[in-house]
């Protein structure tokens, strides 16, 4: 599991998960690329949905916001918000309805997990 450590070089304390070394490396697929566990259609690819909000069955397509565990975890909670369907879109291209849903679903899932203190979101890759 991983363990918080200080960085003798930023005197910051920093997360170690090792167990992180087998998450998959490969550059992140196209947005239509049908093998993109995030895009609609794709359910199956990911662990099961612990939140939705839209339409249709638990783990299938429909929805409109979707919560899953992240394979990899750093911590005990680590879990995956997926904007929307179309999850590569920018949040200010998204109708003011679907920005309702994801904000509400950060506090939804903010509420579910009584021991979270604060959010992070991963900083875009360069």
């Amino acid at each position: 599991m991983a363990k918080y450590v200080p960085d003798g070089k930023t005197q910051r304390w920093v997360i170690i998960a090792p167990q992180r070394t087998v998450r998959p490396h490969d550059a992140a697929p196209a947005p239509n690329e049908s093998k993109c566990p995030f895009c609609n259609g794709n359910e199956a690819a990911t662990p099961p949905e612990v939140y939705r909000a839209g339409t249709g069955d638990k783990n299938m397509p429909g929805w409109q916001v979707r919560v899953v565990p992240n394979k990899f975890p750093i911590t005990d909670i680590h879990e995956v918000i997926i904007h929307s369907p179309s999850h590569t879109d920018d949040i200010e291209k998204l109708a003011v309805e679907q920005v309702s849903r994801i904000l509400t679903t950060y506090r939804d899932r903010y509420r579910a997990h009584d021991r979270i203190r604060f959010l992070a979101k991963q900083p875009p890759m360069s």
